[in-house]
């Protein structure tokens, strides 16, 4: 993806709550409005149309260009750090001519600031919120001039969505396609978050019931996949079916239709399955000790935490909700763990058509070799 002559490419890291959001790409005309089918999504952005909307503020519509994401996230999904790129321009003229640059650090508090305007418009009249929301709005042009700064944002609310780092970008990386026996490819390309990410992380997360209990952990909703079975899951049948799918495969079984990817062949450098006791409000380390001292009790019996972690390169569309159904299934006796061998080989999502739901997932990190973000 080449950069438009006049602007200059910055790579962002961020990271989310899923719930809020119509997963990370933008919808378009299909966010905070009403569907013709009568969806009301009044209220509701991607991640995307709220990071466009400050952007719309700060540089104004036609001060940036694309946004490409590394990892696009589902509708529910969470994100601890997930990363893109944005093309901003590399000069805005001031009312006297003079020409301004933007540079890393100015996006970044720019872009925070008006992020946490937007959750300030939700908050009661009488808080900070408010003062923010009331407030006039800050033109880059300003704060590169030196008439302006951005108030600090540690006094305002972040609510679901923060950026972590913006620094700008390489100008070039290793091109996936290049191959030393043919020409028709540049060895070096302009660089991008999508194809330089060369790690993602993924964790999973469900919360066991063995019986019929009031659950007792209601901030659990939307952070984990709740389930209830009569035994506990078959932690060492799941770690076994694990194994036979740590490596390079074919994995037209656990992809989701519609994947734009060309080739369903990934490689899953590890997958881990663990699980341990519920420990108190899900909290452990120095608060769980601080509890016995007082003979508190850290674990809600007889609820069990089973995480399920995925590193790789890549991933195709739903593969690890689809991964992760098809583990819970083997978990519950359902799908003998030694078939897992035979459900790859078949090439058919129909041997594998379990789906676990996005509110458990969480996208850990994405790594882009030795270029931090």
């Amino acid at each position: 993806m080449t950069v438009r002559e006049g602007f200059k490419r910055y790579a962002v890291s961020l990271q989310y709550r899923g719930p809020p959001f119509l997963g990370f790409s933008w919808q378009r005309t299909q966010e905070d409005c009403i569907l013709p089918n009568g969806t009301d999504l009044r209220g509701r952005q991607s991640v995307e149309g709220r990071l466009r909307e400050a952007l719309d503020k700060l540089v104004g519509r036609d001060g940036y260009d694309k946004i490409q994401v590394s990892s696009r996230t589902d509708r529910g999904v969470h994100a601890l750090k997930n990363t893109c790129h944005i093309d901003v321009r590399t000069s805005f003229p001031d009312e006297s001519g003079n020409v301004l640059t933007p540079y890393s650090r100015t996006l970044f508090e720019g872009l925070q600031y008006y992020i946490a305007k937007q959750a300030s418009t939700a908050v009661e009249q009488g808080g900070k919120g408010l003062e923010v929301s009331k407030r006039r709005s800050i033109d880059l042009k300003d704060v590169l001039s030196g008439k302006e700064r951005f108030p600090a944002v540690q006094q305002f609310q972040i609510k679901d969505m923060r950026l972590l780092n913006i620094r700008e970008a390489p100008h070039f990386m290793d091109n996936p396609l290049y191959d030393v026996q043919s020409t028709i490819q540049p060895n070096k390309v302009r660089w991008d978050a999508r194809f330089s990410a060369t790690q993602r992380t993924y964790l999973y997360r469900i919360l066991h019931m063995c019986n019929d209990t009031d659950w007792a952990v209601p901030f659990e909703w939307n952070r984990s996949w709740r389930i209830r079975n009569s035994i506990p899951l078959d932690l060492e049948a799941m770690q076994r079916a694990a194994k036979y799918l740590t490596g390079t495969h074919d994995f037209t079984s656990f992809r989701a239709s519609g994947c734009s990817r060309y080739s369903p062949v990934v490689t899953l450098n590890q997958i881990c399955v663990q699980s341990q006791p519920y420990g108190i409000a899900g909290l452990s380390g120095t608060f769980a000790k601080e509890c016995a001292l007082f003979g508190i009790p850290t674990t809600i019996d007889p609820l069990c935490l089973t995480t399920i972690s995925f590193q790789g390169n890549s991933f195709l569309y739903r593969q690890v909700r689809n991964m992760v159904g098809y583990l819970v299934a083997v978990g519950k006796g359902w799908i003998n763990c030694e078939d897992t061998v035979a459900v790859l080989n078949a090439r058919d999502r129909t041997k594998a058509q379990s789906t676990a739901p996005a509110h458990g997932l969480f996208l850990v990190d994405v790594k882009h070799g030795d270029f931090e973000i």
